[in-house]
């Protein structure tokens, strides 16, 4: 914007002026948005993403005043443009400027039906991809195949039960609860069908260690069963494993009062979509099979994996709605119209959509990273919207007729928004890099936002205008025509007080 605040006065101090006055309002907006976007994650259960959210949230305004402070008075430190440097400046992207003018000629009415089309197209595949995404984390298919984590942990499993565990807490109303015959049976017969799921090593509990003692004490008669046929055999037989070694031998089975005792499997797998399956099957068993009384939570690392990401997705999901409203009444204040304010959330909505319709066309799941990079993007990307509309509504206070301004806005702040984008966008892609499945995901994900957010800013929003030409863009061109004003008597004042103290 100083290069062309510079071709229309000559002077460089002027120049950083009307160029503050003009961009300043609009950056101050977009960082506004961006920090109050990721200052909504305070509202997060989990300590890490609310420590997250307030650094970023505070870390926006900072480079904000950088920007609207140091860089205009380095800025002022340097040399005025010379010609050649203001031509090299004009004629510097022309492949940019071809992709601008392809996007006006987009918002004409010839064209602009096929944009809705293409966009509503769109959307509806997208809705349809996204409905096979799975919520599922799974630590381990982050590495590749030939990662050494990967290629020990499946020799570990090869040769042992399992990695991973899911831990049942069975739980009676009172001492000794756990030592009827009922309860044991039941619990005998969970373990059993639990085994029989795929990528179960091995279920594990105090009642194996009762049957293996009763078999072997009841070896020559075969009326006694599996089990111990009384509550007072089966504490017998507890007492006397005490008896054998140390009394606390039993206590990561049991507990000594016979209240509270753990069934633990050991798990091939780490996903939490196949740990929310497995304890679907055990909640089913134990409502069938359980006697009245007894209670079962779960945990392990499976069981507490799958409750974090539980948690971090249903919560990431709520993020973006948040962070869609925020952008909403942000904007609305700003352009004092609700109509800005939905025109400015439309590239989100569309950013969010694709963004999801990608996850489940190439089958990745939804898991504690994935929803927060759906939540970063939107903060992230809220910005282009809000540059475009900006400078069209400065443009149309100038006097220019729609189309007009329309060319021109695209052709300034379109620029300043494919620069930021794909400057974000290839910074996030280097990522890729990584052999480290996270990694890739961010940044895959983070640039495919950026590329959406500022195709859909650039694209359908002139598309929208063109159709629908919101009263809003006008109703306030009398406000901008008295900011204008309000900035080239700054402009006089500086070359005023310029010519002072020379």
């Amino acid at each position: 914007r100083f290069y062309e605040e510079f071709e229309r006065s000559g002077d460089a101090g002027e120049a950083i002026v009307a160029s503050l006055g003009r961009v300043g309002p609009v950056m101050i907006a977009a960082g506004t948005i961006a920090a109050l976007s990721f200052c909504s994650l305070v509202s997060f259960q989990t300590a890490t993403i609310r420590t997250f959210g307030l650094f970023t949230g505070f870390g926006i305004p900072s480079a904000l005043v950088i920007e609207l402070t140091i860089i205009p008075a380095v800025r002022a430190l340097l040399p005025a443009p010379r010609g050649r440097e203001r031509e090299r400046e004009a004629a510097a992207h022309p492949w940019l400027d071809r992709m601008l003018r392809l996007a006006h000629r987009a918002s004409r009415p010839t064209l602009a039906r096929w944009v809705f089309g293409g966009c509503g197209v769109l959307v509806l595949l997208c809705v349809v991809l996204a409905a096979r995404i799975t919520v599922d984390t799974s630590y381990k298919r982050e590495f590749g195949a030939r990662e050494p984590v990967r290629v020990e942990d499946a020799k570990i499993n090869a040769r042992f039960a399992g990695t991973n565990t899911l831990v049942l807490l069975v739980e009676g109303d009172g001492e000794g609860t756990l030592e009827e015959p009922t309860i044991m049976r039941a619990i005998y017969a969970l373990e059993r069908r639990l085994e029989g799921e795929p990528g179960v090593g091995k279920a594990l509990s105090y009642v194996d260690f009762v049957r293996q003692m009763h078999l072997a004490l009841t070896a020559d008669r075969s009326d006694h069963g599996e089990l111990p046929g009384t509550r007072a055999l089966t504490a017998q037989y507890l007492f006397l494993y005490s008896l054998s070694g140390g009394s606390e031998d039993f206590d990561t089975l049991i507990d000594p009062d016979h209240r509270a005792a753990k069934v633990r499997l050991l798990i091939h797998e780490d996903s939490t979509y196949f740990g929310q399956k497995l304890i679907a099957v055990a909640q089913d068993v134990v409502a069938r099979t359980f006697p009245p009384g007894y209670r079962v939570r779960y945990t392990g690392s499976l069981a507490s994996t799958a409750a974090a990401t539980e948690v971090m997705v249903h919560g990431k999901i709520r993020n973006i709605l948040q962070i869609a409203l925020i952008t909403f009444c942000i904007a609305a204040l700003l352009l004092r119209s609700v109509t800005g304010g939905l025109l400015v959330a439309t590239p989100l909505a569309l950013t969010v959509a694709v963004n999801f319709g990608v996850m489940g066309l190439l089958g990745i799941p939804l898991d504690t990273v994935t929803s927060m990079i759906s939540a970063m993007a939107v903060g992230i990307g809220a910005d282009y919207a809000v540059y475009f509309l900006f400078r069209l509504r400065e443009e149309l206070a100038g006097g220019a007729d729609l189309d007009a301004a329309l060319g021109r806005a695209l052709t300034t702040s379109g620029k300043a928004v494919l620069f930021v984008s794909s400057a974000i966008a290839v910074g996030y892609a280097t990522l890729c890099l990584s052999g480290f499945g996270l990694h890739v995901q961010l940044g895959s994900l983070v640039a495919l936002a950026m590329l959406v957010s500022s195709a859909s800013a650039l694209v359908l929003l002139p598309a929208i205008v063109a159709r629908f030409r919101p009263a809003f863009l006008w109703s306030s061109a009398l406000a901008a025509a008295e900011r204008e004003e309000e900035t080239a008597q700054a402009g006089e004042a500086w070359a005023e007080a310029e010519a002072a103290v020379v």
